[in-house]
């Protein structure tokens, strides 16, 4: 055997050794609930289509897109929407990541919560409804504000001394009673319940009054089940809470019959300043007006009441892309009519100011983000 021989049996050996290397390597599966994806194998005998959802053989072409209700997350996201499976067993470009979009809002107002307006079905797909197992029965209880598909923030107070097993969270619904039959409602256990560590109830005046209820399983976004928006970076809420400027709250609370709603319905309110706030309410009350609250309302007897406690007071964003709605505020306390157990609507409600715990709150949400939301690679898969 000469040396160009051997030179040939060892170019050959090599080739094949690498081409029997290549076709044993893979890349990561690609699974996501928020995204629609395919693949297609373009080497060897496993050329053609093949599940995403398994390792893929080196060559396949990983093709996706974001599903209904979501968006890419971030411009550097918006042209991703393919990646190839390369030799090394990793894949060409990072995994398009998606995130709920929010703050959309379907709908309109009808004419007809204290003396608020009644909404169309769908018009808060946001708005949660609380209910606390009493007597047997599940009790309507507080309103909450759905952020993403696994959680709800509420008011800390309507979750003081509630244990999970007692709680029921209802998206989708317009008729406050639990047993409505309505097609589109989805009724989730509740898994956890993280409150904002300083709060201490009465004791503690309401202060740091927030709350996350962690969900038992995904919620389904649909036109009428969709999540809020909050001001992540804080840009719009100095705007948001300027004086006079007017916010929009939903609930199935006490209205001006001293009875519980039937229907959802919302009430438009301004801000009020920490000064007027405290100057015209009553001086026992006064303690509750914080740094961490904001008071919204009119002396007129317009306003929210029992029950309406934890709804997210919400502010129109119209330069957005198509308009989109920012969470502000949670309805937290307000004063009670004397020689009664409710609401006197003739005073402010002081709302939670969530601006204040955006940094909690985005440590929970990113703690309690289930692993195949988070981007994150090992030899199985590629969780998103």
């Amino acid at each position: 055997m000469d040396l160009h021989q051997l030179d040939y049996i060892l170019i050959f050996l090599f080739f094949f050794v690498f081409i029997k290397a290549s076709g044993d390597l893979t890349c990561p599966s690609i699974t996501s609930p928020r995204l629609s994806v395919t693949c297609e194998s373009r080497w060897g005998n496993r050329r053609g289509w093949v599940p995403c959802g398994n390792p893929v053989p080196v060559g396949t072409i990983a093709r996706y897109k974001c599903r209904q209700y979501y968006k890419p997350d971030g411009e550097e996201h918006e042209d991703n929407t393919f990646s190839e499976c390369q030799k090394d067993g990793k894949w060409s470009t990072d995994i398009l990541q998606c995130v709920p979009e929010c703050g959309k809002l379907e709908g309109g107002v009808t004419p007809l919560v204290v003396n608020g307006q009644g909404i169309k079905y769908g018009t808060w797909p946001w708005h949660a409804g609380l209910y606390n197992l009493q007597a047997g029965n599940w009790t309507f209880w507080c309103g909450g504000s759905l952020v993403n598909e696994y959680a709800v923030i509420t008011a800390a107070h309507c979750t003081w001394k509630v244990n999970t097993e007692s709680l029921r969270v209802v998206l989708g619904k317009f008729h406050r009673e639990f047993r409505v039959n309505e097609e589109v409602t989805q009724i989730k256990d509740v898994k956890q319940i993280i409150m904002q560590p300083t709060y201490q109830d009465l004791g503690g005046n309401y202060g740091s009054d927030v709350a996350i209820l962690v969900l038992g399983s995904p919620v389904e976004f649909s036109p009428v089940v969709q999540p809020v928006c909050i001001d992540w970076d804080l840009k719009a809420i100095d705007n948001d809470l300027t004086e006079g400027n007017l916010g929009m709250v939903a609930g199935w609370g006490v209205n001006e019959n001293d009875t519980f709603s039937d229907l959802l319905r919302m009430v438009q309110l301004p801000v009020v300043s920490d000064q007027k706030c405290i100057e015209e309410q009553p001086r026992d009350f006064k303690k509750y007006v914080t740094y961490t609250t904001f008071c919204a309302g009119y002396r007129n007897g317009t306003g929210v009441c029992n029950g309406d406690s934890g709804g997210g007071l919400v502010f129109p964003h119209p330069a957005e892309p198509n308009g989109t709605w920012l969470l502000q505020g949670i309805v937290s306390v307000s004063p009670r009519r004397r020689g009664t157990s409710f609401c006197d609507s003739t005073y402010y409600t002081v709302f939670t100011k969530v601006g204040i715990y955006t940094r909690w709150l985005k440590t929970v949400l990113q703690s309690i983000q289930p692993h195949h939301n988070r981007q994150k690679e090992n030899e199985n898969n590629v969780s998103l």
